[in-house]
């Protein structure tokens, strides 16, 4: 096997003249070309003396070597503008395209900022119903504290209970707090009424029956208005959670996500 078996067996018109023309040049090169015996011999043709041509070697690799170190600095020189124009180049591309900072964040704002508005404005609809129906709870305090002074026999421990819940309710400032004040609330009124129900003292009353009714119809609307208020927390949450909006949210002026009204 020669060492042309790896190239292929025909060629065109055009291959043949660059191959032949390529070959040509090599073959050339190498006919100009002298060893130091073919020196030495022309040089005493010349009568030069062999030191002289020694000194005339030594210098031509000196020659040779500062024209490579210069090529060499030209070529980093040109390697490091390169470098720098690409990075103008792709600063301008960047600034054309809107791929800054500045620019994507201007483009989240104009894309998804009025969606995000009408998400945080309703999830704000839902909590301001939500403490409506708390403070509806709240209101029942009067009539549930009026039947323990009447016919509880714990009427003081329920009393100082339900005005502790009734007090951090009204210290709370956000939403967080008042769920949890609530929540204090139903404890009371859950261990009361349990009481009531194991002593059957006055469950047939007019009064009990008709604040029972109203403990009710309060749950009811706490449940409906609980599960509005999450289900619109829900698609906030999804919403700015989408790629590339969540990298943004916060600097918009919005929460990276809203908390869920749960069980405390």
């Amino acid at each position: 096997m020669n060492n042309y078996s790896g190239l292929q067996r025909r060629y065109s018109k055009e291959d043949l003249e660059a191959i032949i023309g390529k070959a040509q040049e090599l073959y050339n090169k190498t006919r100009e070309s002298y060893d130091r015996q073919t020196l030495s011999e022309t040089a005493s043709d010349l009568d030069i003396p062999k030191e002289y041509i020694d000194q005339a070697i030594f210098a031509l690799k000196e020659e040779n070597a500062i024209k490579e170190k210069e090529r060499k600095s030209r070529l980093i020189v040109l390697a490091v503008a390169g470098g720098l124009l690409a990075v103008i180049v792709m600063v301008i591309i960047a600034v054309a395209t809107g791929s800054t900072p500045d620019a994507k964040l201007r483009q989240m704002r104009d894309t998804y900022y009025n969606d995000i508005v009408r998400l945080d404005e309703n999830v704000k609809t839902q909590a301001v119903q939500v403490e409506n129906v708390i403070q509806r709870r709240f209101d029942l305090i009067p009539k549930l504290s009026g039947l323990v002074r009447e016919y509880s026999r714990s009427e003081k421990e329920i009393i100082q209970a339900l005005t502790g819940a009734d007090m951090e309710y009204k210290g709370a400032l956000s939403f967080t707090e008042k769920t949890r004040a609530l929540g204090r609330l139903d404890q009371v009124i859950d261990a009361y009424t349990k009481s009531v129900s194991e002593g059957g003292v006055f469950k047939s009353t007019e009064l009990y029956q008709s604040l029972m009714f109203e403990i009710t119809g309060s749950d009811n609307r706490i449940s409906v208005e609980r599960k509005r208020y999450n289900d619109a927390v829900s698609a906030y949450n999804t919403f700015v959670r989408q790629y590339p909006l969540a990298e943004y949210v916060e600097k918009l002026g919005f929460d990276r996500q809203k908390e869920y009204w749960e069980d405390k």
